[in-house]
């Protein structure tokens, strides 16, 4: 079992507008596209500030040049 104090936490919202194109079969099909996308987007935004944090963190035990 883990167990630890959560230090850090990041939330991202990202919006999308996605036309209907002749290739989709439905709508459900351009509504999904959408959510896709948006998730994706956030993702990215949520893993670009995770790897920020990460690399200012103190490594205990660093070698020290």
């Amino acid at each position: 079992m883990r167990s630890g104090i959560i230090t850090k936490s990041v939330v991202s919202t990202q919006d999308f507008v996605a036309k209907k194109n002749d290739q989709d079969k439905n709508f459900s099909e351009t509504v999904k596209k959408a959510e896709l996308e948006a998730q994706s987007k956030a993702l990215f935004t949520v893993a670009k500030q995770v790897n920020h944090f990460l690399m200012n963190v103190p490594v205990i035990g660093a070698l020290k040049k």
